[in-house]
C-alpha cells in the first residue's frame, strides 16, 4: 500500500470524495488548549477532524531523538474503536477503502514475531485510514490531536514521506503540517494535575512540571530548527486575540480566512470530545482566558518549570507571524502551497 497519493473515493450518489491534499498534527503537552485550537480548525469548512485517535501513542515506543518509533502492540482494536467514536463504522461510503485498509493491516500484523519490523508500513495505513475518514466528511483536510504525538514528529515525517516512484507520486503527495500549542507552565501544571485526578494513573505535581518542561523544550527543538512545517501558537495570544492569531496561522497553513472558525467551533468541539473526557466539557465556552485550580502543594511544584522555555516560545511565534506569506487572494482556493513554503521554509 502506497502512502503516497490518497485516492478519491467513488460515490454511488454523488462526485468522488476530495482527494486528501493535506494532514494536520495538532500536539503540545496535555491541557494546553490542543482542544480548543482543534475545534477552531475543525470548524473550516475545508477541515475534518475527530476524536483523539491515539493511533501511534497507544501502539508505537517513540525514539524522538533517532526519528524512529517501534509498534508494540496491535492498533486494530483501538482503529475499529476510534471508527464507532466518530460513526465511520455505519457510513456505507468509503466502504471498500476501509476493507483494503483493514486487510493490509491484517496482512502486516499476521505474524507477531514480525510486527516490529513492519511498523512503518502498519503506521502507512492508519494515516491511509484517517485520510479515508477525511474523505468520507468530504474535506481535503484533516486535522488530528492527540497531544503525545508530539513524540513522534521526526518519525511522522520519514513516514508520510512520498514514495518518489515518479515525480507525479511525489507532487501529489499530501502536505503534512505540526501545530504547537504552548501555554503557560504553571497554568498547565495546576490543570493537568487536576483533570488527571479523573485519570486511570493521576498525574502528581512533579511528573506534571517534567512533562511540561519536556514537552515545550521538545517543540522549541523542533519549530526552531524544523523544514518549515512547524508553526506554534501561545495559548494566551491565542485567547487575547483569536481571530489575528488564527488569520496568521491559516496563512502558514495555506487556508483562506473564513469566520466559520469562530462563528461555528463551539459546535464543532461536540463532535471532537468522548461522554468519557469529562475533562474537556468546556472547550466549547467562549473564548477567554483560563488559569488552572490554584492549590497546595502544588503551587510550589508550578513555580519549577523552566520560565525561559515559554519566553522562547512567545519569540519563535512573534517571528512566525511576522514573516507569514501573503494571504491567498479574494476568491482563491485556499489550497495548500508547495510542501516547506511559509514561516520558517
Amino acid at each position: 500500500m502506497s502512502d503516497g497519493s490518497t485516492t478519491a473515493l467513488a460515490s454511488p450518489t454523488g462526485p468522488p470524495a476530495p482527494r486528501v491534499r493535506q494532514r494536520l498534527f495538532v500536539v503540545g503537552a496535555p491541557r494546553s488548549g490542543t482542544t480548543l485550537l482543534q475545534s477552531l480548525l475543525a470548524a473550516h469548512p475545508d477541515v475534518a477532524s475527530f476524536t483523539e485517535s491515539h493511533l501511534f501513542s497507544r501502539h508505537y515506543r517513540p525514539w524522538p531523538r533517532l526519528g524512529a518509533a517501534t509498534l508494540l502492540r496491535d492498533p486494530r482494536p483501538r482503529l475499529a474503536a476510534w471508527r464507532r467514536e466518530n460513526a465511520l463504522d455505519d457510513d456505507g461510503d468509503g466502504g471498500d477503502g476501509d476493507a483494503a485498509v483493514d486487510a493490509e493491516l491484517d496482512r502486516l500484523l499476521a505474524a507477531a514475531l514480525l510486527r516490529p519490523l513492519r511498523g512503518a508500513a502498519v503506521g502507512r495505513c492508519l494515516l491511509r485510514a484517517i485520510d479515508l475518514a477525511a474523505q468520507r466528511r468530504g474535506r481535503a483536510v484533516w486535522v488530528e490531536k492527540t497531544p503525545r504525538h508530539l513524540l513522534y514528529l521526526d518519525w511522522l515525517e520519514r513516514l508520510a514521506a512520498p514514495e518518489r516512484r515518479s515525480t507525479a507520486v511525489a507532487e501529489d503527495s499530501p502536505r503534512l503540517d505540526f501545530v504547537h500549542v504552548v501555554r503557560r507552565g504553571e497554568d498547565v501544571v495546576r490543570s493537568l494535575h487536576a483533570a488527571s485526578r479523573s485519570w486511570p494513573r493521576p498525574y502528581p505535581p512533579a511528573e506534571c512540571v517534567r512533562r511540561w518542561n519536556h514537552d515545550v523544550a521538545l517543540t522549541l527543538r523542533r519549530v526552531g530548527t524544523g523544514p518549515g512545517r512547524d508553526h506554534l501558537v501561545v495559548y494566551e495570544h491565542l485567547v487575547a486575540s483569536p481571530e489575528a492569531v488564527l488569520r496568521s496561522l491559516l496563512v502558514r497553513l495555506g487556508l483562506a480566512w473564513t469566520a466559520a472558525v469562530l462563528d461555528d467551533y463551539a459546535a464543532v468541539a461536540e463532535g471532537l470530545v468522548t461522554a468519557e473526557e469529562t475533562w474537556k466539557q468546556d472547550v466549547a465556552r467562549p473564548i477567554a482566558p483560563t488559569g488552572g485550580r490554584r492549590e497546595e502543594p502544588v503551587e510550589g511544584w508550578a513555580r519549577r518549570v523552566r520560565a525561559e522555555l515559554y519566553r522562547g516560545a512567545e519569540e519563535i511565534a512573534a517571528s512566525q507571524s511576522s514573516t507569514s506569506p501573503s494571504p491567498p487572494s479574494p476568491g482563491s482556493s485556499g489550497a495548500a502551497p508547495p510542501r516547506g513554503e511559509g514561516a520558517g521554509a
